[in-house]
């Protein structure tokens, strides 16, 4: 008679140095990765993509608030949910997104709005645990 497997009771939050979606270079990036067990979600939040015109010869133009791009309709940085991918690192899968996310013009807002939607996911995980 085999033993029933034992339900993981603790969530795993690794936070990791690289953009975890979007196509485009950000300057600024949040990409979390949560484990309950075998379930692995990422969090990803992404801001601050240049204007390609906002360089000329390496030197700047225009003032501070003319840099970052909108990423999206009407704003400069978002959060989105993923399944983790099977490779080494574990990356987002972008095929299969959460119906998590979150959208913002500002770091600090940004930074907030992850963390909120980390500890979702966190609740998520544990609410439907199997």
């Amino acid at each position: 008679m085999t033993k029933p497997t034992p339900k993981p009771k603790t969530i795993k939050i690794t936070y990791r140095g690289w953009q975890g979606h979007f196509i485009c270079p950000c300057h600024w990036h949040l990409n979390t990765l949560i484990q309950l067990g075998r379930r692995e979600i990422i969090v990803s939040t992404v801001g601050q993509m240049e204007r390609p015109k906002y360089k000329t010869d390496s030197k700047p133009v225009g003032n501070g608030e003319d840099r970052w791009e909108e990423i999206g309709m009407d704003r400069k940085y978002e959060t989105m949910v993923f399944k983790a991918g099977n490779g080494e690192f574990k990356d987002a899968d972008v095929t299969q997104q959460l119906d998590f996310g979150g959208c913002y013009n500002d770091e600090k807002s940004a930074q907030i709005g992850h963390l909120k939607i980390v500890k979702q996911v966190c609740d998520f995980l544990t609410s439907t645990r199997k």
